[in-house]
């Protein structure tokens, strides 16, 4: 079991052997600690997988949150590099790569043509669906004692958790660099229909902007 960063007497001192005032509440750290501890865990597998593939994080990221686009003109880039925390000059290189491999389609928005939008295509959905499926069965058989009915309660719970944090009061709020959007989290097709696309797409971003940090080491050739 995990435990929390402050989840022992022991550890919750300040290094000298003083506790924390009485009172003094942990959860929200200790939580922090928790969800931070399972990405890390999470992003490895998915790290490994990719390392034998012609795809890095950022592009599974950009090919499952235009998978998920419930719109027909698609995903503007501006909005995509929003989504993952890229900047705009590093976006184009992405989708350009993808583009080449023939996974994204790219257009101009008939309603703003200085919009540069993207689709993925047929090729970067059996791309998209090969990967999920090898990552579905690999953290099915690393978790077989977390069987689908939790793994439902905890995506309800933590989605509740994103909502509670997108409204803040105005001081609390975070900056654009550190704010995930609210597009995508990474589901096999077969996913329960109690989910909506739009519920499934909250929160991909925010993994997707905490694994860009350790994806663009490995960005240059690869897309």
């Amino acid at each position: 079991m995990i435990r929390g960063p402050l989840h022992s007497a022991q550890a919750a001192t300040n290094g000298t052997g003083n506790a924390l005032p009485v009172g003094t509440s942990t959860d929200w750290i200790e939580l922090l600690g928790l969800i931070a501890a399972c990405s890390r865990k999470l992003r490895c597998m998915l790290s490994d997988h990719l390392r034998a593939q012609p795809l890095n994080e950022t592009g599974f990221w950009v090919l499952w949150i235009c998978h998920t686009s419930e719109t027909d003109e698609g995903i503007s880039q501006n909005e995509l590099a929003r989504q993952i925390g890229a900047s705009a000059g590093h976006m184009s290189q992405v989708v350009e790569r993808l583009r080449v491999q023939g996974w994204l389609h790219g257009h101009r928005s008939p309603q703003d043509r200085r919009r540069q939008c993207w689709r993925i295509t047929s090729a970067g959905r059996e791309a998209l669906s090969a990967t999920v499926r090898h990552l579905e069965g690999k953290l099915g058989s690393a978790c077989p004692s977390f069987p689908n009915p939790q793994r439902q309660a905890l995506r309800g719970l933590l989605t509740e958790l994103l909502d509670s944090l997108a409204v803040q009061p105005a001081g609390l709020a975070p900056t654009p660099a550190g704010t995930a959007a609210h597009n995508s989290v990474p589901t096999a097709h077969n996913a329960a229909p109690s989910v909506s696309s739009s519920t499934v797409a909250r929160a991909a971003s925010v993994a997707a902007s905490t694994a860009r940090a350790a994806a663009q080491h490995s960005e240059e050739g690869r897309p």
